[in-house]
């Protein structure tokens, strides 16, 4: 009886992870063509490709490793990147327009120009990304980059560094939390709180997830 638990317990374990993994051919195709439109990709390791132009429309990236990829003019359109890596990606003029971006690592990514209309940035990790000025804006203000979003409910996220919060708690944030966020914060965010506030509130990101 416990040998057929420890199997079934095996199978289960392979069928759950296979259910993730990308599928060879699929990763094949795309090196070969630039172009896999709705293919399985999950989990991929694809670091520091070179995807110019590539066609990944509604592709399943899930969990894919796009570290330092070259994405630049890529079609993400309804791609799924959510939970992908893409720090330090170059997503230049990339269509990401209906993407799944919900908890995707964006650290230091370069979103300039991109289309990120009816997108999904739940849970994002958006430190030190380049915003596109519409969806995610962003800033840097001397040690701490900036980026700032706003939900589909107008709900302000505003991220400085590694840290992600309301831009209520920001705004009445106690000079005690402040200080426990980082050995110099509270230095920093005297000098900058009011040019930070000032410039979010007069600028704000438009609502992802909804279109133009």
């Amino acid at each position: 009886m416990k040998r057929l638990l420890a199997a079934v317990a095996v199978v289960t374990m392979l069928v759950g992870s296979s259910a993730l993994a990308f599928d060879p051919a699929d990763l094949k195709k795309l090196r070969e063509t630039n172009e896999c439109a709705s293919c399985d990709l999950s989990q991929a390791d694809l670091f520091n490709d070179e995807l110019t132009n590539a066609n990944l429309i509604g592709a399943n990236l899930r969990e894919a490793d796009l570290v330092g990829a070259i994405l630049y003019m890529a079609n993400l359109n309804c791609a799924y990147l959510n939970c992908a890596y893409l720090n330090y990606a170059n997503l230049n003029d990339a269509n990401l327009s209906g993407a799944n971006l919900t908890s995707a690592s964006l650290t230091r990514a370069d979103l300039t120009r991109a289309d990120l209309r009816v997108v999904d940035l739940s849970n994002a990790n958006l430190n030190g990304a380049t915003g596109n000025m519409g969806e995610i804006k962003s800033a840097q203000f001397d040690k701490w980059p900036l980026t700032w979003t706003q939900s589909p409910k107008g709900i302000t996220i505003l991220q400085i560094g590694c840290q992600k919060h309301d831009l209520e708690l920001w705004r009445k944030s106690d000079p005690r939390w402040i200080d426990s966020l980082d050995d110099k914060a509270i230095e920093w965010w005297s000098k900058y709180r009011v040019a930070v506030l000032t410039m979010v509130d007069a600028s704000p990101a438009t609502p992802y997830g909804k279109g133009k």
